[in-house]
């Protein structure tokens, strides 16, 4: 949506000496994005996993975890994720 793109061109504007790019996307604005300012890694997985969780409860539509992405930076991230969602 465009809403993610959005917030990867503002830390896209971040980097010094980068090529000015425009990130840009048809399929509208989207849902809106929350900023979760977490205390360590452990912190941002758990929220993240939680904030999956409340909405699969809720959803009617998005029940499945193939319903959902989790973009992240390094490896290391995506296995704490794994672990979360294996236990």
């Amino acid at each position: 949506s465009q809403t993610i793109l959005d917030i990867a061109n503002m830390a896209i504007s971040q980097i010094p000496k980068r090529k000015e790019k425009r990130l840009w996307s048809m399929n509208g604005k989207g849902e809106i994005a929350i900023h979760y300012h977490a205390f360590d890694e452990e912190d941002e997985v758990r929220f993240v996993v939680d904030e999956i969780e409340t909405n699969r409860l809720e959803s009617r539509t998005y029940k499945n975890l193939n319903s959902y992405a989790v973009l992240y930076r390094t490896p290391a991230q995506a296995q704490l994720i794994e672990s979360f969602f294996q236990s």
